[in-house]
């Protein structure tokens, strides 16, 4: 079982997630579908991945600016 993973995309220098996966719970989301994309989707990706940092940066005991 592989760690969740999730994929980001640079555009003008910010970071914007696009996709999680985590096989613990079987899911793999993408914010890309057949008619564009998801936005509330994108929210919640980008959302999660704050908090996200913010765990490790804590955890770790990184400086943040």
């Amino acid at each position: 079982m592989a760690d969740p993973e999730m994929e980001f995309t640079i555009i003008g220098g910010d970071y914007y997630p696009f996709s999680f996966r985590n096989d613990y719970l079987c899911k793999h989301n993408s914010i890309f579908e057949d008619d564009g994309i998801n936005q509330p989707l994108q929210h919640d990706l980008t959302t999660f991945a704050n908090q996200w940092m913010r765990n490790i940066a804590e955890q770790q005991n990184i400086k943040t600016f």
